[in-house]
């Protein structure tokens, strides 16, 4: 799996001009032959551009004011999001990142590993986000730790971006974010918990 990512352009990738402090863009991800690509564009280019059968998804983010232009986070919504997208793909590219997106849902608690399974050779994930009910699985690629550790921070540079959110996706991201401070404190020690790491849930099963 390639990644060709690089950091946010500075300026639209199609018109070229120069995204404005608090000015709005689009982030579109693609995927041609296994190979990852980003694209910055204003919204008067996105509107614009027909969709693509590479195109895999797309967000929507704001440039951070002057004052913050040192300050750069990570929109867990997003990848939230993208994992729901993309985690009934089976190819090889998809497998790998769909595992190291459910890697860091779970080390943020948005993600909770139910338990381990397997089924011939493969073993799965079995997980849900937090306060949803539905189980769904993940498969466990072979990854080395370095393939892991590559993947992981090619996806939090792809998704570290000041996130411009309508009101409805504020609202779920403010739910989500109560969910996962409740996370942190739901398991009691009297009881058992639900695994947090693949690690955890393979000694527990």
């Amino acid at each position: 799996m390639e990644w060709r990512l690089g950091r946010h352009a500075p300026a639209c990738q199609s018109c070229e001009a120069a995204f404005e402090p608090e000015a709005d863009y689009y982030t579109v991800l693609t995927e041609t032959n296994e190979e990852f690509d980003r694209l910055d564009l204003c919204p008067s280019c996105f509107a614009r551009r027909a969709e693509c059968p590479e195109d895999v998804f797309f967000w929507k983010g704001r440039r951070p004011a002057a004052k913050e232009a040192g300050e750069r986070r990570v929109d867990f919504q997003a990848v939230k999001a993208f994992l729901k997208k993309s985690r009934t793909e089976t190819s090889l590219a998809y497998l790998q990142l769909n595992y190291v997106l459910a890697l860091i849902l779970v080390r943020k608690k948005m993600l909770r590993i139910k338990e381990m399974s397997s089924r011939g050779r493969q073993d799965y994930l079995r997980v849900h986000f937090t306060k949803e009910d539905e189980v769904f699985e993940i498969p466990v690629p072979e990854l080395r730790e370095s393939d892991v550790t590559e993947v992981q921070n090619n996806l939090m540079d792809l998704f570290r971006q000041h996130a411009a959110l309508d009101p409805g996706e504020a609202d779920d991201a403010e739910a989500d974010e109560r969910a996962e401070a409740e996370a942190r404190t739901e398991d009691s020690p009297d009881e058992p918990a639900e695994s947090d790491s693949p690690e955890a849930a393979e000694t527990a099963s």
